[in-house]
């Protein structure tokens, strides 16, 4: 009874997760899976069995066959307790799945070599969605910034420079933007005028106030 309960709660534990199952058999490459997995790439398990790894290798996107390789072969080597690490598969659909995998050795030979590895998979593509859509934007972004014809910079609380764009970093008489990080006015070619910048930036933050419009030298 007692066996049958845990049975119950891992059975409830793994619907909840919406987690794929894996468990492949090292030195033959055959592959056990739940139809969570299956239905993360549009299929019925049963339409993919027998299941074995040169299938899975099939269907994982190319570039991510040889990082997924190395990673296996320092999981079995023992450098890594665990594997985890995102693959993409290609859905029946042909598109392309983000699976957030995970597993470990769970079974050796009497010689000591890997004979069991199971794990999971999440299906994270929209999160990668959403994250390539954000770099997208923020490179649209920089790309304005670096365009206008416009001095742009932004300082944190203590009035440092954050980042700039390059026509501010010429005004500055840097190279590159990346040349006034963590610098403040009072180590720039306008130290005279650093105190008054200064309390513009503190006025600025305390009130949340815009100061527009207006001339400094």
């Amino acid at each position: 009874r007692a066996l049958r309960a845990r049975d119950e709660q891992l059975a409830l534990v793994i619907e909840g997760s919406q987690a794929g199952l894996w468990d492949c058999q090292a030195l033959t490459g055959d592959i056990e899976c739940n139809e969570r997995w299956a239905q993360m790439l549009g299929y019925r398990l049963s339409e993919l069995l027998p299941l074995r790894l040169a299938t899975l290798i099939e269907l994982t996107h190319p570039a991510d066959v040889p990082p997924a390789a190395q990673q296996l072969s320092a999981h079995f080597a023992g450098a890594t307790g665990a594997l985890e690490g995102e693959v993409r598969l290609r859905h029946r659909d042909g598109s392309w799945v983000w699976l957030l995998v995970t597993g470990k050795v769970v079974g050796w030979t009497d010689d000591g070599r890997p004979d069991r590895v199971a794990g999971t998979c999440i299906d994270i593509t929209r999160r990668m969605r959403a994250e390539a859509m954000l770099v997208e934007s923020r490179n649209l972004l920089q790309t304005i910034i670096d365009t206008a014809p416009l001095r742009v910079f932004w300082k944190d609380r203590r009035s440092r420079y954050l980042g700039c764009n390059p026509a501010f970093a010429r005004d500055a008489g840097k190279e590159d933007p990346t040349d006034i990080v963590g610098c403040d006015d009072f180590q720039m070619s306008w130290a005279s005028e650093a105190e008054q910048y200064r309390a513009d930036d503190q006025n600025v933050m305390s009130t949340g106030l815009a100061k527009l419009g207006y001339d400094e030298p």
